[in-house]
């Protein structure tokens, strides 16, 4: 690939790592790229999960760091989470890169059909719907699943499902999506390194630019918090949805 190439996944890894931080979904932004420039689906997939790994690990230091964030309460979900990881990127390696080409996009603007349409994103609830032990073992295999599977947008999802069913705040899930994330990329990236799906030199440039783009981004949401964390997702989801929709009809 040419200089211009890393270039530009250097600036992908800092906006999808800055995006990640702030609102979860940083997959969305980084994983078209990685498909644009050529690579198989599963090359690509297996890449924009080793790079994320950088960015999220940076935004959770400043989380530890800051005193808001406190492992002990996802220790519940990471057990579940690698194990529902694990099967999903099993599965999604037995599936032909022909049938992936054609399954990848439908599956992001399905994601980001989502996002637009829940009402309730990012509100807060007044009372947990599951206890902590429910929900780490459902969401834990579910989402580790689709996260093994697919992965964009997966810490949107997190964030969402921690609002909603366990009535945090958007800057508590936020945060608390980080570690889960975490786990599930890494049970993920194992498989794929095991399988020789991640092209190294792409998945490190891009996480230099993740390692800054985080850094930013975590900051951001310890000063600005939950009305910031808003804004920036709807902005994602909005570029997001126009570029499918260009591809998509050109």
């Amino acid at each position: 690939m040419s200089i211009a190439s890393y270039i530009l996944f250097w600036v992908t890894g800092f906006g999808a790592g800055l995006v990640d931080a702030v609102a979860g979904g940083g997959g969305l932004i980084a994983l078209p790229v990685l498909l644009s420039s050529g690579m198989p689906p599963l090359t690509a997939l297996g890449t924009n999960r080793l790079q994320s790994c950088a960015g999220e690990m940076i935004a959770m230091g400043h989380f530890l760091q800051s005193g808001k964030l406190k492992l002990r309460s996802v220790l519940s979900c990471l057990l579940f989470v690698i194990i529902g990881s694990s099967i999903g990127t099993i599965a999604v390696q037995a599936i032909h890169n022909a049938t992936l080409t054609k399954i990848i996009p439908f599956l992001l603007l399905l994601l980001i059909l989502y996002s637009v349409l829940s009402r309730r994103l990012f509100v807060q609830q007044e009372t947990p719907r599951l206890s902590p032990l429910w929900f780490a073992a459902i969401f834990g295999i579910f989402i580790g699943a689709y996260n093994g599977f697919f992965g964009p947008g997966t810490g949107a999802i997190w964030t969402t499902c921690f609002i909603f069913f366990l009535a945090l705040d958007a800057q508590q899930a936020v945060m608390r999506t980080k570690p889960v994330n975490i786990a599930g990329n890494l049970a993920s990236v194992f498989w794929f390194v095991l399988q020789g799906h991640v092209m190294y030199s792409v998945a490190l440039t891009m996480a230099l630019g993740q390692i800054f783009g985080a850094s930013i981004g975590a900051r951001l949401v310890l000063t600005r918090g939950t009305k910031l964390i808003r804004i920036v997702f709807i902005i994602v989801v909005i570029l997001m949805t126009v570029n499918l929709g260009w591809k998509a009809f050109l």
